[in-house]
């Protein structure tokens, strides 16, 4: 991920920090604080993991309301964890366990159930303890987790390598290009469109023969060997 994508997350836990949970000891209190927050808000019991309440982006994300949640239990879980991160659920887990006043902060790659679609998400989890309206209630203890879907990201920097890519390969292959004429470029457009010798002589009022003499020089100024190559040029000068 690069500079800017780690910007968004550090943003993003600032966020969290901000909203001051540990002052509200409150379970419906919670929820309401989180409803209208503009990122995914989950509370799940410990140490089961069930699902205890989500909020509207998070429902409107799974594609499952609080209620299904509630009676699905931990299958929740294996429905959306990829089966690569299913460890770390484990590992989370016990890490409340043994540090309870320690948030964890993962990465972790989901799978859509509607769309079969994998995305990664970004959480960070806090174990806290929390009452029902009933005040005599002794607390019971939950995981809240606010998550991040941060694909985007991913897609934003591989988006960003590729076009580096390309511009190092547009440098290397510049010289190249360049000595080709104008007339020269404008076959070599047609030639990657799929035009044939003949619809090219036609349309620039030269001879089939002359149209193949064009398209030798052009193979032999570029270097390459197929039409496959000469695309690959179409597509680095944006000819397409």
């Amino acid at each position: 991920m690069d500079f800017k994508g780690l910007e968004v997350i550090e943003r993003f836990i600032k966020e969290i920090k901000s909203l001051n949970l540990n002052s509200t000891k409150n379970l419906k209190e919670v929820c309401l604080k989180t409803e209208s927050q503009p990122y995914m808000t989950i509370i799940n019991k410990l140490p089961s993991a069930e699902v205890e309440y989500m909020n509207q982006l998070s429902i409107d994300y799974c594609g499952i309301d609080n209620k299904k949640a509630r009676t699905m239990g931990f299958k929740f879980i294996n429905l959306f964890i990829h089966k690569d991160n299913l460890a770390s659920i484990y590992y989370g887990l016990e890490h409340f366990a043994l540090n309870p006043k320690e948030p964890l902060r993962m990465s972790w790659k989901i799978k859509l159930p509607d769309s079969g679609e994998n995305r990664w998400i970004f959480v960070i989890s806090y174990a806290i303890q929390l009452h029902d309206e009933n005040k005599s209630v002794q607390g019971a203890k939950y995981i809240l987790s606010f998550v991040k879907d941060i694909n985007s990201l991913f897609e934003e920097d591989r988006a960003f390598r590729m076009l580096k890519k390309k511009h190092s390969q547009i440098d290397a292959h510049l010289d190249k290009f360049n000595t080709l004429t104008k007339r020269e470029k404008v076959i070599l457009k047609m030639i990657v469109e799929e035009c044939t010798s003949e619809k090219i002589g036609e349309l620039l009022d030269i001879s089939a023969n002359t149209v193949k003499t064009y398209r030798q020089n052009i193979i032999k100024k570029l270097g390459v060997k197929t039409s496959v190559g000469l695309g690959k040029f179409a597509w680095l000068f944006e000819m397409e």
